[in-house]
């Protein structure tokens, strides 16, 4: 418990949970992620200002952006963030599966556009993963030096949970290996 609630009713403090109150908020910022990283617009500012814009931009031209749609977009975790996200995504015709300790009906997900996966099919065969879990001793370094081996070369990486999430030192391993795309992480 982060908040000792028995000591806050004795001295009349009030303690309350907005839960989900910034659910669209963060789904937001996941996507925004998620699209800035796809289409490398900090690569691309960042060489412009250096004053490389002809070089950045042949090696776009060569190399292609990315779309949202038809990509295959797997959500850890299926709380009222995860929901919001995937209302997002569904909208720019990604292909959105999840993982969570609690599955959805059917019919909710066929309302949504989900469809479910296990952890290790959305590591091993999505191109964006999206981490909305709490944090708790299960969740800790839920994301490890094998999980994040599984992943495609290719595959973009959004945390906006805990920090503790991800394991951090097998992060920058990967990531110095040149094993993913990129990761984004907001905490």
């Amino acid at each position: 418990e982060k908040i000792d609630t028995k000591a806050c009713a004795k001295y009349s403090i009030p303690v309350a949970n907005n839960a989900n109150v910034n659910a669209l908020t963060v789904a937001e910022a996941a996507l925004g992620m998620i699209i800035a990283l796809q289409r490398r617009y900090i690569i691309a500012d960042s060489s412009i200002k250096a004053g490389k814009y002809p070089q950045i931009h042949e090696r776009f031209v060569k190399e292609g952006l990315n779309e949202l749609s038809g990509r295959k977009v797997g959500l850890i975790g299926l709380g009222a963030i995860g929901v919001e996200l995937s209302k997002l995504l569904i909208q720019l015709n990604a292909d959105v599966y999840y993982n969570d300790i609690y599955w959805r009906t059917p019919e909710f997900e066929t309302e949504i556009g989900l469809k479910r996966m296990t952890r290790e099919e959305i590591f091993t065969e999505c191109d964006i993963i999206s981490l909305h879990v709490p944090l708790t001793e299960d969740t800790r370094h839920l994301i490890d030096e094998k999980s994040l081996s599984l992943m495609k070369k290719t595959a973009i990486l959004i945390n906006t949970a805990r920090g503790e999430v991800i394991d951090q030192v097998a992060l920058a391993k990967s990531l110095e290996a040149g094993h993913l795309y990129g990761v984004a992480i907001d905490t």
